[in-house]
C-alpha cells in the first residue's frame, strides 16, 4: 500500500526550468525524490533508465516534466516531438504497465492545448482546439499517458517565479524583468492586449503536492484565476522598479494564445488547494533581486 505522505517520487526533464525546484520542494514536504535527464548528469539519473520496468517498480509516481521544446522552438523545427517526446510517453506506459503496481504518471501538459478561450473559465470537458505544434504535441503525448494504468494529466497555466529562468525563448515576466534591470527595450508580441492566466512556482508546487498526498487521478487545470494583459504585467514591472519599462512591438505569432481564462475548480474540489500567491508580490520580489 503506498503511504501517501511520503511517496517514491521519479521527475523527468531534471535540468528543466520547473523539475530543479519541484524536486527541491517535495523533498522538503518529506518525500523520497530521484531526477532523471537525458544526459544523467549532474546528480540525475538517465532518462533511459526510468523507461526500465526494473527501475520504474521502485517509484510510486513518475512527474513527467521532460520535454524537448518550447512553443517557439517547436514552429521553428516541426517534427521534434514526434521523434522525441511521444516514443518516450509510449515507453514511460509500457514500462508502467509491465510493473507489479503501477506507479501513477504525471504528465505536465498545458492549458495552451485549449486554445483561444472566451472571459468564462474553461474545465477539463471544454473542447481542445490547440493553435500551435507545440500545444498540439502536448494534446496527443496526453492520449499516450491516459493510456497508463494510473495516470494524472496537468493543464497548467503560465507558471513563473524564482528559479523559474530558461536560456531558451519562454516566459514573458522574466524577460520584462531582464529588459527592466538592465535597461534594454523587451519585443512584445502584438498590441500587449493578449491576456493569461498567470500561476506563481509556489502554488504549482502546492498542486502537485497535494495531488500526490490526495492520491487524485484524471485531468486538472492547475490555474490562479489571475488574468493579467501583456499591457498589465508591464505596468506592474514599471512599477516595482520604479521607472518605465521600455518595448518594442513585434507582429503577434498566430499559433500564440491571445485569451487564455482557466477553471481550476475540479483541483480544488478534490484535494482543497487554493492559490496563495499574489502575482504582483511576485514580479516585486523578482525585479528587486
Amino acid at each position: 500500500m503506498i503511504n501517501l505522505a511520503m511517496q517514491r517520487i521519479a521527475i523527468t526533464g531534471g535540468k528543466g526550468r520547473l523539475a530543479p525546484g519541484l524536486a527541491r520542494y517535495l523533498r522538503a514536504q518529506g518525500h523520497s525524490v530521484q531526477t532523471f535527464s537525458r544526459s544523467g548528469e549532474e546528480g540525475h539519473r538517465a532518462m533511459t533508465e526510468v523507461v526500465d520496468p526494473a527501475a520504474m517498480r521502485d517509484f510510486d509516481a513518475v512527474l513527467h516534466l521532460g520535454w524537448s521544446t518550447v512553443p517557439l522552438v517547436s514552429e521553428e523545427t516541426p517534427g521534434v516531438e514526434e521523434m522525441e517526446d511521444l516514443p518516450l510517453a509510449r515507453a514511460l506506459v509500457a514500462a508502467a504497465a509491465s510493473c507489479p503496481v503501477a506507479p501513477n504518471i504525471f504528465f505536465f501538459s498545458t492549458a495552451a492545448v485549449y486554445g483561444n478561450t472566451s472571459s468564462t473559465p474553461v474545465a477539463e470537458d471544454h473542447e481542445c482546439s490547440p493553435l500551435g505544434r507545440y500545444a498540439a504535441a502536448k494534446l496527443r503525448v496526453e492520449e499516450i499517458i491516459r493510456s497508463a494504468p494510473r495516470h494524472t494529466v496537468l493543464r497548467i497555466t503560465n507558471v513563473f517565479g524564482a528559479g523559474c529562468t530558461s536560456t531558451r525563448p519562454q516566459g514573458l515576466i522574466p524577460l520584462l524583468v531582464e529588459a527592466c534591470r538592465s535597461g534594454t527595450s523587451a519585443t512584445i508580441w502584438g498590441d500587449g492586449s493578449a491576456t493569461k492566466d498567470y500561476l506563481a512556482v509556489e502554488d504549482l508546487h502546492g498542486a502537485v503536492d497535494a495531488l500526490l498526498r490526495n492520491g487524485a487521478s484524471g485531468v486538472f487545470n492547475i490555474a490562479s484565476g489571475h488574468v493579467l494583459s501583456v499591457n498589465k504585467l508591464i505596468e506592474l514591472v514599471s512599477r516595482a522598479a520604479g521607472r518605465p519599462l521600455r518595448t518594442t512591438n513585434a507582429p503577434h505569432f498566430p499559433w500564440d494564445v491571445e485569451r487564455a481564462c482557466i477553471s481550476a475548480g475540479r483541483l480544488r474540489r478534490a484535494t482543497g488547494w487554493s492559490p496563495s500567491v499574489d502575482p504582483e508580490s511576485v514580479i516585486r520580489a523578482m525585479v528587486r533581486t
